[in-house]
């Protein structure tokens, strides 16, 4: 058995985009911006690639080995912007 060069695994924490299709008075939609809380988004992902303006996580990982290439799933492109905890994880 190899060792298998694994892409680094973190943890992040991210503010998403949130919206609501129906029709608000001035006062409902004030009170609904003052009151939504469900845009952070926690997730744990392997690293695909990096930049100054986003991050790009997999969920999913898989090695190369002699029947296929590696392998990413589940990919997700965040900008660094929205990123407002970061943890890396050892495996």
């Amino acid at each position: 058995y190899e060792a298998m060069k694994i892409p680094k695994l973190i943890y992040i924490e991210w503010c998403d985009a949130v919206g609501n299709a129906r029709w608000f008075t001035g006062s409902e939609a004030k009170e609904w911006v003052e009151h939504e809380s469900d845009w952070i988004i926690r997730e744990c992902g392997f690293i695909v690639k990096e930049t100054k303006e986003y991050i790009c996580l997999a969920g999913r990982y898989k090695a190369e080995d002699n029947n296929t290439d590696e392998q990413y799933g589940n990919l997700q492109k965040i900008p660094i912007t929205w990123i407002r905890k970061r943890k890396t994880i050892k495996i």
